[in-house]
Formats: C-alpha cells, structure tokens, sequence
C-alpha cells in the first residue's frame, strides 16, 4: 500500500498541463512559475 497519496494541488497541475498542452501554460493559468510546474 502506499504510504503517501498526491495532493490534491498536484492533481490540478497535471490536469492542467494535459489540458494546456505544456508546462509554461499550465503555469501561467495557475499563477505559479514554470519551475514549480
């Protein structure tokens, strides 16, 4: 079993980056740098 699941905050960053289609969009949708992406 796993001992830590993801964040619901790491969650939406995948989504958005499949939805976006990149990490820079997906960070400016989110409003956070592409290094936290």
């Amino acid at each position: 079993m796993l001992n830590s699941w993801p964040l619901a905050k790491d969650l939406q960053v995948l989504v958005e980056i499949v939805h976006s289609g990149s990490f820079s969009a997906a960070a400016a949708t989110l409003g956070q740098t592409p290094a936290f992406v």
